[in-house]
């Protein structure tokens, strides 16, 4: 059976895909169907899947690492994800690429950096829903000099923990021949949900902090360049590769650009928020 390729191209970095078989050629489509094919970098390392033993099954390769070996598309689509996110970000060093959502309205970006377990997925889901149109739930790239947000349009990642909150916005159920399953999290194609970002590039509007308490009362807070400086480096994961460790460049986006902080306890009390996040995207545009 012929291999295809296929490189994946982020930032300033690359990796290729190659592949066998109509299966393995679906996972490749739901997961970087709108990321870029072709860029200057060489790919770092190649990731194969193959057919397995079993009729049914799938082997994951990187080099010559097995990584998973079984019949679930959906554990092979977040291991790949996972580890070809991992080679994308780890020799990264042409800007900044923050843990961080993205979305999109008026031609501006709306970023939201946030560590594992914000909530920047549900923000997603629910500012689909409203108006914005989805970069990215994981990753942000901004190069050096750049006021320009990448986001890494892939399917969102609803971690097991949080699908009865989202599932407040998305019936899953419905939706189920659409999504991929794994142990970890459900995979949703973002077009499910509502508008993707015709371009993955756009100038930056406004940075939120968000955080979800439970029962919590709605919380805007504007935040000072030094707080969005340091809490922008608290989202850095390639900062190992940057001049300074990236606080140049941190500090440069902070003095730009405006950011809040919010802090909200469910989905009804984002609406006022949101509008006043709109104004400031709209006020950068001007």
């Amino acid at each position: 059976m012929p291999l295809q390729n296929r490189a994946l191209h982020f930032g300033d970095t690359s990796v290729l895909l190659q592949y066998a078989g109509e299966r393995s050629a679906r996972i490749i489509e739901f997961l970087y169907s709108r990321l870029a094919r072709h860029g200057t970098a060489e790919p770092r390392v190649t990731f194969h899947i193959v057919p397995g033993v079993e009729a049914d099954e799938l082997s994951l390769y990187r080099g010559g690492r097995l990584l998973y070996d079984g019949a679930s598309a959906g554990q092979l689509a977040n291991q790949l994800m996972s580890d070809s996110l991992y080679h994308l970000a780890d020799k990264c060093c042409g800007g900044m690429l923050i843990h961080a959502a993205a979305a999109a309205r008026g031609g501006r970006v709306l970023l939201m950096p946030g560590t594992t377990g914000a909530g920047k997925t549900s923000l997603s889901v629910w500012l689909m829903q409203s108006g914005f149109d989805y970069l990215t739930d994981e990753l942000v790239y901004i190069g050096e000099g750049s006021i320009s947000a990448q986001g890494f349009t892939r399917p969102l990642n609803v971690k097991t923990r949080a699908r009865d909150a989202v599932g407040q916005l998305f019936d899953f159920e419905a939706n189920r021949d659409a999504v991929l399953n794994c142990e970890q999290a459900v995979l949703v194609p973002p077009e499910s949900v509502g508008s993707v970002a015709d371009v993955d590039t756009m100038p930056l509007g406004a940075i939120l902090f968000p955080r979800f308490e439970a029962n919590a009362e709605l919380a805007l807070r504007r935040l000072s360049p030094a707080q969005t400086g340091l809490r922008l480096m608290s989202c850095l994961i390639n900062a190992r590769n940057l001049a300074g460790h990236g606080f140049p460049e941190a500090t440069r986006i902070a003095r730009l650009v405006p950011a809040h902080e919010l802090i909200y306890g469910d989905y009804e009390q984002l609406d006022a928020a949101i509008s006043e996040l709109h104004g400031t995207l709209l006020e950068s545009a001007a």
